[in-house]
């Protein structure tokens, strides 16, 4: 299994409201996708999948976004 966390940085003790984490698939395709609500300390995925399998993990907040790439 795979479990993908996002917290705070140290100068904050909320996340930023309607920050979302989304897992996309090696093509692209959304998977599954959490927001964060007001005072939330964190967000987290959790998901499994195969030795070698590929995906990526989103994160955006209004018209900023991070992908990142990782392999099982």
């Amino acid at each position: 299994g795979v479990l993908v966390q996002v917290y705070p940085t140290d100068s904050e003790d909320y996340l930023p409201a309607d920050l979302q984490l989304l897992l996309l698939s090696e093509s692209g395709v959304t998977l599954r996708e959490v927001t964060a609500r007001r005072a939330d300390v964190c967000l987290q995925l959790k998901f499994s999948g195969e030795q070698g399998e590929k995906f990526s993990i989103k994160l955006a907040l209004e018209e900023a976004n991070v992908i990142e790439d990782f392999v099982i």
